[in-house]
C-alpha cells in the first residue's frame, strides 16, 4: 500500500477526504461548507485495516453441494483449458436437462432429499426465489462454476416436499429454463419441483368412471350496494331426478377453486368413490376488493348470512341445519370462512380453512373469545409458509387450532411440505371434505 492513497471530493454542504496510511489507519474527514447554517465543526472518523491473517481466516466457506452433483462440478473445475471447461459445462447441462432438473439425489439423512438448481447462461448474479425462502430474490444466490456460465445451488428438503420457485437472473424473475414443469396460480406461473416421495393426488384428474355432477350460476342480489354477485353451484349427480335434501358447502374464491383448484373434478371423483356423500357446493366469488371483503368485513359477512344463505336454501334442496352446512376458503378466503363460522355457529357447523393468511391477530383473538362452540374445523398449512410475505402462517394456524380446541371445537390439523398455492390446497380437498362431510353424515329425505 502506497503511503499517500487519498481521495477528496466536494458536496453541496461539505468537502470530504479519505486517506489510508501505511500502518493501516484510515481517516475520513468531513469539512463543512462555511456557508452552511449551523455547520461549524469538522468531523474525523477513524477505522482500522484488518491484518492479512484475519482476512485469510475469514474466507468464505465453499458452497454446499449435493454429493453426486458435486463430483460432476469438480471435474469441470479441474479442467485447465477454458474452452474445454466451457464445453464440458455445456455438455453436462444438456445431459441434466434430459434427465430432469432440478437434480434430486439422496440427502444427508433418512427422509431428506438433496436438490440442486442450475442456470447456464451469461449473468452477474442468479438467485433462487421460491416457497423455501418467501420468494425473495435476495437470499439464496447461486454459485458460479469458475470459468463458466454455469450457476448452481444445492439445498436439502423433506423427501415428500413439492416446491414452486423462480430464478432471479440479474434481478429479473424468470421460469427455470432447464425445468419444463410449471404450476399456474392466480397471477402467473411458477416452475415446479417434486421430491421423490411426493405423490400427486389421483382425484384431481378426470375419471371416466365418475358420473359427473352439474354446475349452474345464479345471481344473488343484495340490498347493500355493490355486494350482489353471481355464484356457481355444483349439484351432485341425481339431484335433478330426486327429492332428497343435501349437505351444502360454501367456498370462497370461486374463480380460483374452479380453474386452479379443480373442485368440480374432485367432487365428481370423491362422490363416485363414496369418499364423501353427495353434496351441494356453492362457489362464491369476491367482487371489487377481495382482501377488503375477506378481512372480517361486517358488510360482506352480513350479505353472506342474511342474503346469500337464505337465497340458496330457498332455491335448492339443502339440509338447513348447521350440522349439514359448511364454509371454506384459502388464504384470505380462509380468514373470511373462519370469521363467518365462529361468529355464526347457528348458521355454520363446519369450516375448512387452508393457509389462513390475513387478519391473523384479530382472528386468533376472536377464536379465543365467547362460549364453547359445536364447530368442526379442518386446518392445513404448508411448512414453507412460515415465511409468507413476512408472516408465519404455520405459527398462526397452530394458535388458531389451539384456541378453537379450547372452545370445544373438533379440529383436524395438517402440516404438509408445500407452499402457498392451489396445487397444495387442491391436494388437501379430499382430506378436508372427508373429515367434514364423510363418516356418519347421511342425507336426509325431504319430508
Amino acid at each position: 500500500m502506497e503511503p499517500a492513497v487519498a481521495l477528496e471530493w466536494e458536496g453541496e454542504w461539505a468537502s470530504y477526504s479519505f486517506s489510508l496510511s501505511p500502518d493501516g489507519g484510515t481517516l475520513i474527514g468531513v469539512c463543512p461548507n462555511p456557508d452552511s447554517p449551523g455547520q461549524d465543526k469538522a468531523l474525523r472518523i477513524s477505522m482500522t485495516r484488518r491484518p492479512v491473517e484475519r482476512v485469510a481466516a475469514a474466507r468464505i466457506v465453499p458452497p454446499f453441494v449435493c454429493g453426486e452433483t458435486g463430483k460432476e462440478l469438480r471435474r469441470i473445475e479441474a479442467e485447465q483449458d477454458p474452452k474445454t471447461r466451457t464445453a464440458l459445462a455445456d455438455t453436462l447441462v444438456e445431459r441434466w436437462k434430459k434427465s430432469g432438473t432440478p437434480l434430486v439425489e439422496r440427502g444427508s439423512r433418512e427422509g431428506i432429499s438433496c436438490c440442486t438448481f442450475i442456470y447456464n447462461g451469461p449473468a452477474r448474479e442468479v438467485a433462487l426465489a421460491g416457497v423455501m425462502n418467501g420468494f425473495s430474490p435476495e437470499k439464496d444466490f447461486l454459485s458460479r462454476v469458475a470459468g463458466t456460465d454455469l450457476f448452481f445451488i444445492s439445498q436439502e428438503y423433506p423427501s415428500d416436499a413439492r416446491l414452486e420457485y423462480m430464478l432471479a437472473v440479474d434481478g429479473r424473475m424468470i421460469l427455470d429454463p432447464s425445468n419444463p414443469r410449471t404450476m399456474a396460480y392466480g397471477r402467473g406461473v411458477n416452475s415446479e419441483a417434486a421430491m421423490p416421495a411426493y405423490r400427486t393426488p389421483p382425484e384431481i384428474e378426470p375419471d371416466t368412471k365418475s358420473v359427473k355432477g352439474a354446475t349452474e350460476e345464479f345471481l344473488v342480489e343484495s340490498k347493500q350496494p355493490g355486494l350482489g354477485r353471481n355464484v356457481t353451484v355444483y349439484l351432485p349427480t341425481g339431484y335433478a331426478d330426486g327429492t332428497e335434501r343435501y349437505p351444502v358447502l360454501y367456498l370462497n374464491d370461486a374463480f380460483g377453486a374452479l380453474k386452479f383448484g379443480r373442485i368440480v373434478t374432485i367432487l365428481d371423483n370423491l362422490i363416485a368413490r363414496k369418499t364423501v356423500p353427495p353434496l351441494i357446493v356453492v362457489l362464491v366469488p369476491s367482487v371489487k376488493d377481495r382482501i377488503a371483503e375477506y378481512s372480517m368485513n361486517p358488510a360482506f359477512e352480513g350479505y353472506f348470512v342474511n342474503e346469500l344463505v337464505p337465497a340458496v336454501d330457498k332455491r335448492y334442496r339443502t339440509l338447513q341445519s348447521p350440522a349439514y352446512r359448511g364454509i371454506g376458503g384459502i388464504s384470505a378466503g380462509a380468514t373470511a370462512a373462519l370469521s363467518l363460522s365462529i361468529r355464526n355457529p347457528d348458521i355454520f357447523g363446519k369450516c375448512m380453512a387452508q393457509s389462513t393468511a390475513t387478519r391473523l391477530i384479530p382472528l386468533i383473538q376472536l377464536a379465543r373469545t365467547g362460549p364453547a362452540r359445536p364447530l368442526s374445523v379442518y386446518f392445513d398449512v404448508g411448512s414453507f409458509e412460515s415465511d409468507f410475505n413476512g408472516r408465519d402462517l404455520v405459527d398462526s394456524t397452530r394458535r388458531l387450532r389451539d384456541a378453537l380446541r379450547a372452545h370445544g371445537c373438533t379440529v383436524r390439523y395438517r402440516e404438509v411440505n408445500e407452499g402457498h398455492g392451489w396445487a397444495n390446497w387442491r391436494a388437501r380437498t379430499r382430506d378436508a371434505l372427508s373429515f367434514l362431510f364423510g363418516g356418519a353424515l347421511e342425507r336426509a329425505v325431504n319430508r
